[in-house]
């Protein structure tokens, strides 16, 4: 394995060094971690690990002369991008394994687009209405999409998973209509799946405002068709209020992807949102055929004394401590009419640009209930302390924990120190069948090149 990455990897240099105006970025990243489950580091057992990822970020453009426009600049075409990686580690065995990082290569040519990703890699979604047929953005593996304009009437587009799975779509427009096509075959499975969905969506013009209608249709084709339907409609009423609404329903034979067959699914929503408060509520009935139905029901609402930080960000553990000023989010679920759980959450800058605090709390059941508040504070340019501490209720867990951050020098190389003491009743088992009590002690050194 280890040849073979390096093979790859000589083979990806020279493919890029060797490219005609291909502008050629490397770089990379250090990690060294000394870590020990106990704190009695200097008696019981401690681990070292080390790792090394080298990334490559590549482009190739042309320039093309515009004809009859003699002072003119050439125009400047992109022909492709890559982006990737290879990581160097220890595996278990203390021996050196590599393996491939992340990867895409773009392709842009004047009649299509291409990519090919994978290892977790996103690119972006591509779904029917209703996901009856979905390719989404990641890619474990490998993945590979093409995408080609039909005159200015359509485009299509046709996504490969890694075996035996392809699906193909086709969207274009007639005036304010938009109509779509998709198939999916997927000879993995056992009779072999072929999924074929029309769907078309219209703006409907109403006095002030706009409806968006969208309706699709999905056949699975077998011995005895499957069938799945869905409408929605959606609608900005006012500057501040938005409604949606939707109903989808498969039969017995269905096997495609979105509606659920047997189902028949009834979804509402209302929004309000306005510079300071966004309230939302939500309801869905399932019925299904043969057996018992469902209903849930949320309310949820967040305010915001500043527009920093878009709602879906207020309290998102990459943004939540750039926040200039409170915010406070409450959400509240009903389930088969009855009740289902309560959260309640906030945040605050406590010092201006210094310290910031999180809390929340939920609560489902007298038995299974937590609460857990945590913080940001930037000591000084180069230190940054992260202490936090939650409670579980069901296996009585207190998580205590304190994670520092310190610059070395004027560079990006980072000293993480994190210490972490949880504790939790001795005969509880999590989902995993584990007792989640553990303590942890470890330095990270992180050196970009």
């Amino acid at each position: 394995m280890m040849r073979k990455v390096m093979v790859l990897t000589l083979v990806l240099l020279m493919a890029l060094a060797g490219s005609a105006m291909a502008e050629v970025v490397w770089s990379g990243e250090f990690e060294a971690t000394g870590s020990s489950n106990s704190f009695k580091v200097f008696q019981d057992d401690y681990e070292l690990k080390a790792t090394v990822t080298l990334s490559a970020k590549g482009t190739a453009k042309s320039e093309t002369e515009i004809e009859g426009e003699e002072d003119e600049e050439p125009t400047t075409n992109l022909n492709w991008e890559f982006t990737g990686g290879i990581n160097l580690g220890v595996d278990d065995e203390h021996k050196l394994a590599a393996s491939l990082g992340k990867y895409q290569l773009s392709l842009y040519d004047q009649y299509f687009k291409a990519w090919v990703w994978g290892n977790g890699q996103e690119l972006s979604d591509k779904a029917t209405y209703f996901g009856m047929i979905s390719a989404g953005k990641a890619a474990a593996k490998v993945r590979a999409r093409m995408e080609v304009p039909v005159m200015d009437l359509a485009t299509l587009t046709v996504d490969f998973d890694q075996k035996n799975s392809v699906k193909a779509f086709a969207d274009g427009n007639i005036g304010d209509i938009s109509l779509g096509l998709a198939f999916a075959r997927d000879w993995n499975a056992d009779p072999a799946n072929n999924i074929v969905v029309g769907q078309a969506g219209y703006a409907l013009p109403t006095g002030d405002m706009t409806v968006n209608l969208k309706g699709a249709v999905g056949v699975d084709i077998q011995k005895d068709l499957g069938l799945a339907l869905g409408f929605g409609a959606d609608a900005q009423v006012t500057e501040t209020v938005k409604v949606e609404a939707s109903v989808t329903n498969a039969n017995d034979h269905w096997g495609g992807q979105g509606p659920v067959a047997k189902n028949t699914v009834v979804n509402g929503k209302v929004t309000y949102a306005d510079a300071a408060l966004q309230a939302i509520a939500s309801a869905k009935l399932t019925v299904v055929k043969d057996g018992d139905n469902a209903n849930e029901f949320s309310l949820s609402a967040n305010y915001r004394m500043s527009d920093a930080l878009a709602y879906d960000k207020l309290f998102d553990d990459k943004a939540w401590f750039t926040n200039t000023a409170p915010a406070f989010g409450a959400t509240l679920k009903f389930a088969n009419m009855k009740f289902g759980s309560v959260n309640v959450k906030a945040s605050a800058p406590v010092v201006q640009d210094m310290v910031w605090l999180r809390a929340n709390a939920t609560f489902e059941t007298k038995d299974k209930f937590g609460a857990g508040v945590d913080g940001y504070v930037k000591a000084t340019d180069k230190l940054v302390l992260k202490p936090a501490a939650s409670y579980a209720h069901e296996g009585k867990i207190i998580d205590l924990k304190l994670v520092s951050e310190y610059k070395i020098g004027l560079s990006d190389t980072l000293l993480t120190l994190t210490v972490q003491k949880v504790m939790a009743d001795k005969d509880y088992k999590d989902s995993e069948g584990n007792n989640p009590a553990k303590e942890l002690i470890s330095a990270t050194v992180k050196v970009p090149f």
